[in-house]
């Protein structure tokens, strides 16, 4: 057994990944990512390829494509390709080059993981890929997290090839008879990643000999510490913490400092600037701090954090035969009038004689009003949310049903007055969300 297949199934014993998983390597053509489509085959691993044309480079793109197709076809290894264009993707999206390629691919290997159920995506990240990251993330004034590299297991993500030499992902590739391409874009040094591959760590090697293995064992030190560190930052918060469902409800102490609630919120995207501005206290509620893929909202002195959320404006409905298409799990059933109410706010129950079907299902707007079981006059959806003390994460994803224009059910909070039912009530509409 070869070195590189020793480290490729220690690091499968380590991590305790279970061999009869469902695998999707990424695969660019260059001799880092063949080599590990090649191991991963011949380690017998149930595995399919996806790749990327960036369309940056033309007639090489086109080659690589058609490299990693023909040998996926010839080892019978399913392989999901896409065509993106990544120098208009990175100026829709005020990128960088080497940013919009990146975003490109991790949402089509999210894509993929949704769509075919892949328990890892295996990258081909190594060893002189984990230094050139510890420099550019030093240069940028990282903390301990980026300095401590690419992690060796985030989530789907595997990267089995972090402590192996580029050399010898060469040598094994040669000697297996692995096909694969030189991208020429890693000779221009105008990329970053570049010119520290290309300038800097050969000076270091030809001046320090045994500068791999003091790298490799100087990010091994910073990981550890860093693991440490988030450890304490963690038992330090977590009386002000809250977890539920999916989302953060943070009550912060009076005193605490910033360092420490920038190390905990760094992870969910928000960077330096974003938690001095919350630090300072001089938001009031309804302030909201957004991330690449999280949204910190200020209410009632909490701080919430969840997932951004992508709001879904779409009108749907209730038929007259009761048939719904919901975004969300909703019940309509028709019914004589029942002997008690249940007071779960998650159930309606209005009189049916008085709706024009078919209802309407959408998220509430600025200007809503109704009048709410119980009341005399109109009440703006807004200020009933506010007097609820609904959370402002929470204010955005609410649902309103509507019959003829007007709002007959705030879903999971209250029905309106018109609509309830009395004592000259026939039949009931009983709507459960």
């Amino acid at each position: 057994m070869s070195a590189i297949e020793n480290t490729y199934q220690t690091f499968f014993k380590k991590h305790a990944i279970n061999k009869q998983s469902k695998f999707l390597i990424a695969v660019s053509g260059g001799v880092d990512s063949m080599t590990a489509l090649a191991i991963a085959k011949e380690q017998g691993l149930n595995v399919c390829a996806a790749h990327v044309n960036y369309s940056l480079r033309a007639k090489e793109s086109e080659k690589e494509t058609a490299l990693v197709q023909k040998y996926c076809n010839k080892h019978k290894i399913n392989c999901f390709i896409i065509h993106e264009n990544a120098e208009n993707y990175a100026n829709k999206h005020q990128l960088s080059i080497q940013e919009a390629a990146r975003e490109i691919r991790y949402c089509f290997f999210d894509k993929l993981i949704f769509e075919h159920h892949f328990d890892y995506v295996v990258t081909a990240h190594q060893k002189e890929d984990n230094i050139e990251t510890f420099f550019l993330n030093a240069i940028r004034g990282s903390g301990t997290t980026g300095l401590s590299g690419i992690p060796t297991k985030r989530k789907n993500y595997i990267r089995p090839f972090l402590l192996t030499p580029k050399k010898e992902m060469i040598t094994y590739a040669k000697q297996n008879n692995i096909p694969y391409l030189n991208d020429s874009s890693n000779l221009d040094s105008k990329y970053d990643r570049n010119f520290i591959r290309n300038n800097i760590t050969p000076l270091l090697e030809k001046r320090f000999p045994n500068f791999l293995a003091g790298m490799e064992l100087t990010l091994e030190n910073i990981s550890t510490e860093n693991q440490l560190l988030k450890s304490l930052i963690n038992e330090r918060l977590a009386p002000f913490l809250e977890h539920k469902d999916d989302v953060i409800y943070i009550t912060p102490p009076a005193h605490l400092e910033l360092g420490i609630w920038y190390q905990f919120l760094k992870p969910y995207g928000f960077n330096h600037s974003q938690v001095c501005s919350l630090v300072s206290k001089e938001h009031q509620t309804g302030k909201k701090f957004i991330s690449s893929s999280y949204e910190l909202f200020i209410d009632r002195g909490k701080w919430i954090v969840q997932k951004k959320q992508v709001y879904n404006n779409q009108l749907y409905f209730i038929n007259e035969n009761l048939s719904c298409n919901a975004p969300f799990n909703l019940k309509a059933v028709k019914t004589t009038i029942p002997d008690s109410f249940s007071k779960n706010n998650n159930s309606a129950y209005l009189d049916i004689d008085k709706l024009v079907f078919p209802l309407k299902i959408r998220r509430w707007e600025k200007g809503d009003f109704f009048t709410p079981i119980g009341m005399k006059n109109k009440k703006k959806i807004s200020d009933f949310l506010i007097d609820e003390k609904i959370p402002l994460n929470q204010k955005e994803n609410t649902w309103i049903v509507e019959s003829d224009n007007e709002i007959i059910w705030v879903v999971k909070h209250r029905i309106s007055e018109q609509y309830k039912i009395t004592s000259t009530s026939k039949s009931c509409l009983i709507l459960k969300a």
